[in-house]
């Protein structure tokens, strides 16, 4: 921080990097918050890096709903630091904040790992949030690749299909096209 002052004071700019690297020594995750707040008011952009290093931060007390929130209304939100965020949550043992990520990142390769260590956890979730919304924006996509992960091709087909009809963005479009044409190829 008194770098930062005094970079400030012999005029010059701080960037990315500089931010970046003061969240990663900042100590909670309200502080790192608050450096890139100031780094978003010095007209910076984030980056991968910087939303890593937030997402690395304890996120004890911090709901992985409302995280999300707040960083899909971000002008960059990559899916890369959301990984960071899974394994966060796993560090403190907070499944239930995991799945919620799970949830709306299962193609992550962090997402499927914990659907594999914690496939009744994940599944039961899933199917939780299919009973309070069968039409919900990511529970079939979510629970498809689950049943994916744990070869259960033949279940998985009806919710990447459901998925599929509920799909609004190109990607997940492509990416569940991908999974069906695998199945069907598993069925030959």
């Amino acid at each position: 921080r008194e770098c930062l002052d005094e970079m400030k004071g012999a005029g010059i700019q701080p960037d990315v990097v500089t931010f970046s690297t003061l969240m990663a020594r900042a100590e909670t995750y309200q502080q790192a918050r608050e450096c890139l707040d100031e780094m978003k008011g010095a007209g910076i952009q984030p980056d991968v890096v910087t939303f890593n290093t937030l997402f690395s931060k304890d996120l004890s007390g911090i709901l992985a709903e409302k995280l999300l929130e707040w960083y899909l209304v971000q002008e960059y939100d990559p899916e890369r630091p959301v990984e960071a965020a899974i394994a966060s949550y796993m560090r403190i043992h907070q499944l239930g904040q995991t799945l919620r990520l799970v949830l709306s990142y299962p193609h992550l390769p962090a997402s499927r790992k914990i659907i594999r260590q914690h496939e009744n956890e994940a599944i039961a979730y899933f199917n939780h949030v299919l009973d309070e919304n069968p039409n919900h924006p990511n529970a079939n996509y979510a629970l498809g690749i689950a049943l994916m992960e744990l070869r259960r091709e033949k279940e998985a087909k009806p919710h990447l299909e459901k998925a599929l009809s509920l799909a609004t963005s190109d990607p997940r479009k492509k990416d569940i096209g991908k999974r069906l044409k695998q199945i069907e190829g598993s069925d030959v």
